[in-house]
């Protein structure tokens, strides 16, 4: 079965070739809570833009090395190496948001639906 093809305009020009994304009965579910962090950032995904200068891994989850986020917290406050510690960069990309987290440890994650098998 082929995906639903779909086109949206987004300030004046159309987008052709898009598939929607529809959350389901069976889709995952995700529950992501850091206990602490330094800054976070949420962009409406349909204004962001790709910059070939930022390093990341992952695709819907990424760990930047490099980004103007951390650039920018670092030059906007004082958190650094030192105080509170290393910084880290997660990017999380939704259907509709962007979401960055500036840290220094990792997130909880929990899988809420569909729950895991017991083992």
């Amino acid at each position: 079965m082929l995906a639903e093809e779909v086109t949206v305009e987004v300030g004046g020009s159309e987008i052709t070739g898009g598939h929607p994304i529809r959350s389901v009965e069976g889709s995952r579910l995700f529950e992501i809570i850091w206990d602490s962090y330094v800054a976070y950032s949420v962009r409406n995904e349909s204004y962001v833009a790709l910059d070939e200068s930022e390093t990341f891994s992952g695709r819907f989850a990424r760990i930047y090395s490099k980004s103007h986020f951390l650039d920018y917290i670092s030059r906007s406050t004082f958190a650094c190496d030192q105080h509170p510690g290393p910084l880290h960069h997660i990017g999380l990309v939704s259907e509709c948001h962007v979401i960055d987290v500036i840290s220094t440890e990792s997130p909880q994650v929990r899988q809420m639906r569909p729950r895991p098998a017991l083992q």
